[in-house]
């Protein structure tokens, strides 16, 4: 059953998560997204051709499902291979000149083009834990 128009003013009102199987991130059976201030129980995922329509309604600060989804996708790049305090601040390496400081930030338009050309995240081998190496 699709969802009615969601427009969440706050991104903490999301969920993005992969699963832990060896399917590569950026594919339909291994991407996750769940509006949490709808969706609580995470049932409804917005990459289940069940809902897609629903990414058509969807908004976070202003910005479409599309260009929340490509920073979400250049934040887990980031932090796949990051090392002490860069994965606590991924926005610092992905922009080390500029003033952001959090998805919102990163949701300006004038970032757009530059996640469109980000690598989504890939892995070559499962390994129990986190391999900087992979």
């Amino acid at each position: 059953m699709p969802l009615p128009q969601t427009t969440p003013t706050e991104p903490s009102t999301l969920s993005a998560n992969t699963k832990t199987s060896c399917t590569p991130f950026g594919t339909p059976a291994s991407d996750e997204f769940y509006d949490v201030a709808r969706d609580p129980s995470q049932m409804r995922n917005y990459f289940d051709p069940t809902y897609t329509g629903t990414q058509a309604h969807y908004a976070l600060l202003g910005r479409s499902f599309a260009h929340v989804v490509d920073r979400l996708y250049g934040l887990s790049m980031n932090t796949k291979a990051c090392k002490g305090r860069t994965c606590a601040l991924p926005w610092r390496t992905l922009h080390p000149s500029l003033e952001v400081a959090s998805l919102a930030d990163m949701l300006g338009e004038e970032f757009h083009g530059f996640y469109q050309r980000q690598p989504k995240v890939a892995f070559s081998s499962c390994v129990k834990g986190h391999d900087v190496a992979e």
